[in-house]
């Protein structure tokens, strides 16, 4: 799947993954490689991403 090592994945989406990095940003890890969406931590994902449906 191309995912970095250094990335754990912890939710899977149509073979694009949001991971969780050594420092604890979530970074969104497409199936086409790396993009520029990151979140500095567990609490702003969920709060964007689950929270603010906007």
């Amino acid at each position: 799947m191309g995912l970095p090592k250094d990335l754990l994945p912890f939710i899977e989406d149509n073979g694009d993954y949001f991971c969780i990095s050594k420092s604890g940003e979530i970074i969104y890890w497409s199936h086409n490689g790396s993009t520029n969406e990151k979140w500095p931590n567990l609490a702003a994902w969920h709060k964007q991403v689950c929270v603010d449906l906007e």
